[in-house]
């Protein structure tokens, strides 16, 4: 391969190709790492990041079709799509954020550029607006608006160290972000002010996400642990509702003994809107250093806490009363939480299933002040039930009590940690990315669609139909035109007056009288007195006639009286040939075709 990497092949015509990605001998997607992998639903595209370079994949056959190599001129180190799928926005290791092409990468708009590196992006769904933090803790506002430079709508100083993560919820109006110092910083996205705080943690927050018809939001940390809070408007807003902690399974890691160390989680998404066959399932997606890819149902923890969807116009008036009238309406609130039920104790499998490790809330601040609270373990309740080896029932583990959170599916995805997870709904599946310098898509169900290799994966099954989506378009499109109805046409262009200057100056005078739209006998345009008449009956029918004219005509018949008619005929062309011209270039606003020469001279 020659030093600019580029062969040029000559004979009749030139053909320059260009090579779409090394080779390093191993299948992967990108053999320099993957920084995070995106989908674009409005393309139906696949955009992996790597260094400075942004590839392109096509969703339906999982190939890759574009490289926009050296994109940025320091390494990308986050990556978020726009909203409306048409731009892609990049921050590097400088600390700069820009808006970039997805058809060609160019640098759309530069926006205000952090001290530090990028640590994470995200748009606010809905607006042009757009997130940015960076390793020095600072999270910025951005917009990016047409017609508006680069402006920064506000800027918070509230981490102590590094942000990590970032989570936002147009239906809460909130922003979270995690970070380094452990802590949790919530923002109201209305008056772009810091709203609260969460720092009852001991770990750093590797991920974060809204469950915004419940007033949830979950956090997960490095330390195993998941946690579940209540935010506004909810009236017990701030709130931790319940903890988790993320232990080995016997299914995935070869026979671990029960309560074994946990697993530092790496990101979590909540599954948007249920399908029919999960409409009675809450799920949440969680991913782990160790590269597996788990989905936890909630169903029964959120029945028996009493979380159930709000009501959120109501619990934002609500909250916007004064105190004392707020008793009055408490009693329409959903409840906080409820009593748990007792359930009798299940028998499970001893050699399969997965453990979730629960944390009691009368023990959850005993915790946080650094003494280890009694743990109740949890099997799961998905796994088939099976005999023992000796033939009997297997035995509910020692202190065991009913699943509140059941492991409902589960994969080994990546052979190292996962750093990024992402949920697609159209279609409805996840995209994970790892340290592995591989990228996987999955159902809902953890079930493997393929992966995006440089060699192509003939498994790969995503289900992105490309005619399908084009099909789907064009209904949209013909439907719209159907709601707008036929379109009239309009009144037909004015024909032109060609070679005006050729003409005399009695022939340019008759042009003005166009303002009239009554019939009018033919002119004698020999006769000055004839034309000058016909000039003033167009003039006083005329909208668009102006002081001027009426000050020309009649110093016009002024002088035609007094007999000096040929005098005032030689200053009178000028303006004559001028106003013509003017009058013409009106009535040309609707052509949408260029000049011809005769026109241009006109």
């Amino acid at each position: 391969m020659p030093m600019h990497r580029r062969v040029a092949a000559g004979g009749s015509s030139i053909a320059l190709y260009d090579y779409m990605d090394e080779w390093g001998g191993d299948n992967v997607t990108d053999i320099g790492g993957v920084t995070d992998a995106l989908y674009n639903p409005h393309a139906g595209e696949f955009y992996t990041v790597s260094k400075r370079t942004v590839k392109a994949w096509s969703a339906s056959s999982g190939t890759l079709f574009k490289v926009l190599r050296n994109i940025a001129t320091h390494e990308i180190t986050a990556a978020c799509v726009a909203d409306n799928g048409r731009k892609l926005y990049l921050g590097d290791s400088r600390g700069r954020v820009a808006a970039h092409g997805l058809s060609n990468g160019s640098r759309i708009k530069e926006f205000e550029a952090h001290r530090a590196d990028i640590s994470c992006l995200a748009v606010w769904k809905g607006t042009s607006n757009l997130f940015s933090a960076s390793w020095d803790g600072v999270v910025k506002v951005h917009t990016d608006e047409n017609q508006v430079r680069q402006q920064t709508k506000a800027e918070f100083h509230d981490h102590r160290d590094g942000v990590t993560c970032m989570a936002a919820s147009p239906e809460l109006l909130l922003l979270a972000t995690g970070g380094t110092d452990t802590r949790v910083c919530l923002h109201d996205l209305k008056t772009l002010k810091w709203e609260h705080t969460l720092s009852q943690f001991q770990h750093v927050i590797s991920g974060l996400d809204f469950l915004s018809s419940r007033c949830l939001l979950a956090v997960g940390d490095q330390g195993g642990f998941v946690s579940l809070w209540r935010v506004r408007p909810h009236p017990s807003k701030w709130e931790r509702v319940h903890v988790i902690r993320n232990s080995q399974t016997l299914r995935s890691f070869g026979g671990l003994p029960e309560g074994g160390p946990p697993i530092a989680l790496s990101a979590l998404r909540f599954a948007p809107a249920p399908t029919e066959e999960q409409s009675s399932r809450l799920l949440m997606y969680t991913a782990d250093a160790k590269g597996s890819l788990r989905c936890w149902d909630m169903a029964k923890l959120c029945k028996r806490r009493g979380i159930v969807e709000c009501n959120l116009r109501e619990l934002f008036e609500h909250a916007l009363l004064p105190m004392n009238s707020r008793s009055a309406l408490q009693p329409a609130l959903p409840p906080i939480t409820a009593p748990a039920p007792q359930l009798p104790p299940q028998p499970q499998d001893a050699d399969q299933g997965a453990f979730l490790t629960t944390v009691p809330l009368d023990t959850a601040d005993t915790e946080s002040a650094g003494n280890a609270p009694p743990m109740s373990t949890v099997r799961s309740a998905a796994s088939a039930r099976t005999g023992n080896r000796d033939g009997g029932a297997a035995a509910s583990p020692a202190g065991a009590t009913s699943a509140d959170v059941q492991l409902v599916y589960e994969a080994q995805g990546h052979n190292e940690a996962v750093v990024k997870l992402h949920l697609t709904e159209e279609p409805a599946a996840l995209l994970s990315c790892g340290q592995d310098r591989r990228v996987c898509t999955w159902s809902r169900n953890l079930d493997r669609l393929g992966e995006l290799l440089q060699t192509e994966d003939h498994v790969y099954t995503f289900p992105y139909d490309s005619k399908a989506a084009q099909d789907l378009k064009l209904s949209e499109a013909s439907e719209l035109l159907q709601r707008i109805g036929p379109i009239s046409p309009k009144n037909k262009l004015p024909a032109l007056a060609l070679a005006l200057p050729a003409k005399g100056s009695m022939d340019l005078l008759a042009t003005l009288d166009g303002g009239s739209r009554r019939r009018r006998r033919a002119l004698n345009r020999n006769d000055p007195e004839e034309v000058w008449q016909a000039v003033a009956e167009g003039l006083l029918v005329d909208p668009s006639a102006e002081e001027e004219d009426f000050e020309e005509l009649v110093e016009h018949i002024h002088r035609l009286g007094s007999g000096s008619v040929h005098e005032a005929q030689a200053p009178a062309t000028e303006r004559l040939d001028r106003d013509a011209c003017f009058r013409n270039a009106e009535r040309m606003q609707q052509r949408t075709k260029a000049l011809t020469a005769e026109e241009a001279a006109a």
